[in-house]
């Protein structure tokens, strides 16, 4: 199960890429995360449900995506309330993300000059 990746790959595009890893082609799936893994930081730009993230929760995401095991993404990703990746890809690619969980809105805000918004849904088993 590849769905979360594949939602995210499905609404990005050359100039998002370019953005984030400054490349001109859009990676596969394990491209894409080994390209997330390499560019992880501390992500001090992104409020989530209009909250600052303390340092300790800063610290707790980005030790989440450096300890990701790239060898199960087909296992399926367990999206988090505050999922890691989707902070980190707010803070890169400069967007505002919107998460549609079962019917509940969890909103990602880049603190800085938000490019787009970005739009997910997820449920127990699926995210597109």
């Amino acid at each position: 199960m590849t769905c979360f990746w594949d939602g995210i790959l499905q609404q990005l595009n050359l100039d998002d890429f370019r953005i984030m890893f400054n490349i001109q082609k859009k990676p596969n799936r394990l491209q894409f995360i080994i390209l997330l893994k390499k560019f992880n930081h501390i992500c001090e730009n992104v409020k989530w449900m209009d909250k600052i993230l303390s340092k300790k929760e800063k610290v707790e995401l980005y030790i989440s995506v450096k300890d990701y095991n790239i060898n199960g993404i087909n296992d399926g990703h367990l999206c988090s309330i505050c999922d890691f990746f989707l902070v980190l890809l707010c803070e890169l690619c400069q967007v505002n993300i919107l998460h549609i969980y079962n019917k509940h809105n969890i909103f990602y805000n880049n603190t800085k000059n938000p490019r787009k918004l970005l739009t997910f849904h997820s449920n127990k088993k699926h995210f597109w």
